[in-house]
C-alpha cells in the first residue's frame, strides 16, 4: 500500500441528531482532590423564626454567689397611716435608784412675811405660839376634836362655846380630856327634883345629868 496521505480539513458540524437513551450509570470514580474554598457569598436574609421549643427542665440551684457590695439608700417612702395604740404592757421592775446629786446653792431670802398672832401668859408671850380652831355639832352629849395637825408641842389653854338654836336648857361645856393631838368636850346639865311652891324650890336635890340636845360646840386652842 502507498503512503497515507495527509488529513483534510474538519467539515462543518452537522446537526445534533436525537438524544439516545440514556445507558445505565456506570460506577463511581474515585473522588477527586479537593479544590480550593471559594470566597463566601454575600449573607442572605434572616429566615423567619422558629417554633418556641419545650422549656426543659430546671437545672439544679448553683452554689450562693459572694454578697455584691450594698447599694445606695433610696429615697424615704411616705409615712403610713399611725396604727391602732396598742395594749398597754405590764409595768416593768422599777429600777435602782440613782445617786443623789449635789446639793444646790441656797437661795436668797424671801421677804419678812407679816407679824402674826402673839400669844401671852402669865410668864409672858409663848414662844412659837399657835392657835386651833374648830367646831363639831353633836347629839350624844360630846365630841372630840382633832388638833394634831397643829402639830402642838404644848398647849397653854383651851376655849370652850356652845351654840344651840332653840331655847330650853342650856348646856354646861367641860373639857374632859386633853392633849397635844386631841380635846373631847361632854356637854352637862342639872336637873332639879324636890318641892316647888310658887315656882320656887324649897325642897328637894340636884343631879348633873350629860345633856343630849342637839348642840354646836366651839373651841379655840393656844400652844407652841
Amino acid at each position: 500500500a502507498g503512503e497515507i496521505g495527509l488529513t483534510g480539513a474538519t467539515g462543518a458540524t452537522g446537526p445534533t441528531g436525537p438524544m439516545g437513551v440514556t445507558g445505565a450509570t456506570g460506577p463511581t470514580g474515585e473522588a477527586g482532590v479537593i479544590g480550593l474554598t471559594g470566597p463566601t457569598g454575600a449573607t442572605g436574609p434572616t429566615g423567619p423564626i422558629g417554633a418556641t421549643g419545650e422549656i426543659g427542665l430546671t437545672g439544679a440551684t448553683g452554689a450562693t454567689g459572694p454578697a455584691g457590695p450594698t447599694g445606695p439608700t433610696g429615697e424615704a417612702g411616705v409615712i403610713g397611716l399611725t396604727g391602732p395604740t396598742g395594749a398597754t404592757g405590764p409595768t416593768g421592775p422599777i429600777g435602782a435608784t440613782g445617786e443623789s446629786g449635789e446639793i444646790g446653792l441656797t437661795g436668797p431670802t424671801g421677804p419678812t412675811g407679816p407679824k402674826g398672832v402673839i400669844v401671852y401668859e402669865s410668864g409672858g408671850s409663848v414662844s412659837n405660839s399657835k392657835i386651833w380652831t374648830g367646831n363639831l355639832s353633836t347629839s350624844t352629849g360630846s365630841a372630840v376634836f382633832d388638833i394634831s395637825s397643829a402639830g402642838f408641842n404644848s398647849v397653854s389653854s383651851i376655849t370652850v362655846n356652845v351654840g344651840r338654836s332653840t331655847g330650853g336648857a342650856q348646856p354646861i361645856a367641860v373639857i374632859t380630856s386633853s392633849s397635844t393631838t386631841s380635846v373631847t368636850v361632854t356637854l352637862y346639865y342639872i336637873q332639879f327634883t324636890g318641892i316647888s311652891i310658887l315656882g320656887i324650890q324649897v325642897l328637894g336635890g340636884q343631879s348633873t345629868q350629860v345633856f343630849t340636845g342637839l348642840s354646836t360646840i366651839y373651841i379655840t386652842v393656844c400652844g407652841d
